[in-house]
């Protein structure tokens, strides 16, 4: 089936309590973090796309009572719109006669636009045999960071639009339920997406015209789902 367009969202997301996404540890100077938050080359933080992308597909896979939520390819023949995350996040390679599939749905990774700067908690795990206290340090993004969020669907059947946005609003909403990034029984990774815009590209245009918008109601759903409080 040929490619009929794309459909770019863009967006912020807004931490509620510190962020840990971790990062390889680049610096041995006295007094460094060792579980330092992952960094641009000039030492921003920000959401690699990859993770974001996996913890949504982790909560669709969660809620279709997966068993493997990383590999488990049963999702494609599962009932309701919950099969439909096989086609969003794609499916895995080097299976049994099977090459794998690209994920329709691209997400970048997300940067920083506001200033907030970071931040060090020390959490404190406790030995259950001993007793003894172990406390580590651990680098988070300040609640109140904001994130840039871009994301593109790859269409390639318009039926399949509404479905694919109704699956890709409830990973959002479990998201926000659930936790990004390290350390969410501790209360860290709680986070608020708002979505500011959705467009529709034409693959011969590259441009709206009329006949989208027919999709217009699908995305001020989508975008209102989103974008509501809990």
């Amino acid at each position: 089936m040929a490619l009929k367009g794309k459909i770019k969202i863009s967006g912020t997301i807004k931490t509620l309590s510190g962020l840990h996404i971790g990062g390889a540890q680049t610096s041995l100077e006295v007094g460094s973090v060792d579980n330092a938050v992952i960094k641009t080359k000039t030492g921003e933080p920000y959401i690699p796309g990859s993770s974001l992308k996996g913890k949504l597909r982790n909560m669709l896979a969660r809620a279709a009572g997966s068993e493997d939520v990383a590999n488990d390819i049963e999702l494609e023949k599962e009932g309701g719109d919950i099969k439909y995350i096989a086609k969003l996040f794609g499916t895995p390679e080097n299976r049994e006669q099977d090459s794998g599939a690209e994920a329709l749905l691209k997400i970048q990774d997300c940067f920083i636009v506001n200033n907030t700067g970071l931040e060090v908690k020390m959490e404190n795990s406790i030995q259950r045999l001993s007793g003894e206290a172990n406390p580590r340090p651990i680098e988070r993004s300040v609640a109140g960071s904001v994130f840039s969020l871009n994301m593109t669907l790859d269409v390639y059947d318009e039926t399949m639009i509404e479905p694919y946005f109704k699956e890709l609003a409830l990973a959002i909403k479990l998201l926000e339920l659930d936790h990004l990034g390290g350390g969410g029984s501790r209360g860290n990774g709680k986070v608020k997406f708002h979505i500011e815009k959705v467009t529709y590209y034409k693959l011969l245009a590259l441009k709206l015209d009329k006949n989208d918008r027919e999709y217009s109601g699908s995305f001020k759903e989508f975008i209102q789902t989103v974008n509501d409080e809990l």
